[in-house]
């Protein structure tokens, strides 16, 4: 081999290792999930109170970021009785899905969710269950500084009681 190609070849792999280990990877927190909406128990409609931080992280070359918790979520949904209030406290403990890698204008996002909940207050007995569902959201990114905001729905679609159902909204802005 002559030092020309030496040269050559030792030029193309130091250009490829650059460019393999120029990727980068960013993470994002939303805040503002779960923010409106209700779950119907024992044909009560709980409404929602609270809200839940997610979190998606990607890196550039992928292309999807994939949500995930840091911490659980917990929102609390309440019934007013009258003369007592009931709650059911939520604990998101499972937050996936994703949507186009990308900081910069709109995308659409998808996935799914699963927790615990608990029924506690004066008008109910108190009950532990399981339950999850879907979510679907709208991103939209602003730059200078780098900004974003969400639309999306949620919904309730499956738990381990009978009579349980609910879906809501969610908003709110990338921290």
């Amino acid at each position: 081999m002559s030092r020309i190609t030496k040269a050559l070849l030792i030029t193309a792999v130091a250009v490829m290792l650059m460019a393999a280990t120029s990727a980068y990877g960013y993470y994002e927190d939303w805040d503002g999930w779960f923010n409106s909406g209700y779950l119907r128990y024992g044909g009560n409609d709980f409404t929602s109170v609270g809200s839940g931080i997610v979190s998606d992280s990607t890196l550039t070359l992928e292309e999807e970021d994939d949500f995930y918790l840091k911490a659980n979520a917990s929102v609390d949904f309440v019934y007013d009785g009258g003369w007592y209030e009931d709650t059911i406290t939520l604990g998101i403990s499972n937050f996936f899905g994703s949507k186009p890698t990308d900081q910069s204008g709109q995308k659409e996002g998808s996935g799914g969710w699963s927790g615990s909940a608990r029924v506690h207050g004066p008008g109910h007995e108190d009950v532990n269950f399981v339950l999850g569902g879907t979510w679907e959201a709208e991103f939209t990114y602003t730059s200078d500084p780098l900004a974003g905001t969400y639309e999306g729905t949620w919904r309730e679609t499956s738990s381990s009681i009978p009579g349980v159902s609910g879906s809501g909204g969610s908003s709110g802005s990338l921290q």
